[in-house]
């Protein structure tokens, strides 16, 4: 009850789909306060997965962009490695099995180019990812499925397309958010997440916070 909402800001985030998932889903509760929420990011997709980025940020009421930043919901990719001919000139020879054709861990080893078996379970995962995420954004923004899909499979937004796309809420810089922020919480103190978290750990340990 002491909580008046939540404020944050989201930059590249470095999180795995099922890190973003676990954290989606507590905020997702959060949610269900009806409290506000907004986040602000400069850009979503500039060195890191913009897919994951936006699900996350998607789980907030309100999304701010900066004017000059961009969107990029790419979906996912994979990148494999594979050392046969490499190994070979060098005098290095793979000695390994392959227990059936998607067992394919020794295939970077013993290839020189991706097996379709491989392939095919590499693009169903891929696949599976990108449905999970699409599902959570779609959840969040409120958008059409085919409209998002469609999204993913295009190029890069600028701040104004992803505006008009629905994947933002607001165009503004960072005092513009904070602007904002006071006109939701008025004169409430802010505190950052490492403090509060301390001192509900204080709280349910009985100690005094510092």
């Amino acid at each position: 009850p002491a909580v008046a909402g939540l404020v944050a800001r989201i930059s590249a985030t470095p999180h795995s789909l099922a890190e973003a998932q676990e954290l989606r889903d507590a905020l997702l509760r959060f949610r269900a306060s009806d409290k506000p929420m907004l986040i602000f990011s400069e850009t979503l997709g500039e060195g890191s997965s913009g897919t994951i980025d936006l699900m996350l940020a998607s789980t907030f009421r309100e999304l701010w962009l900066q004017p000059s930043g961009m969107v990029f919901p790419g979906g996912f990719s994979s990148e494999q490695i594979y050392l046969a001919e490499g190994l070979e000139s060098i005098g290095i020879g793979a000695d390994g099995s392959q227990r059936w054709e998607y067992k394919t861990a020794i295939e970077g080893f013993t290839r020189s180019d991706m097996s379709e078996p491989h392939r095919e379970s590499m693009q169903r995962l891929l696949e599976s990812w990108t449905e999970q995420a699409a599902a959570a954004i779609v959840q969040g923004r409120g958008l059409d499925k085919d409209h998002l899909r469609r999204l993913i499979n295009g190029p890069p937004l600028l701040a104004e397309q992803a505006r008009q796309a629905g994947l933002v809420d607001h165009l503004g810089y960072r005092d513009e958010f904070r602007e904002a922020a006071r006109q939701h919480f008025g004169e409430t103190e802010p505190v950052p997440l490492r403090r509060y978290a301390a001192a509900r750990q204080d709280a349910i340990t009985g100690q005094d916070p510092e």
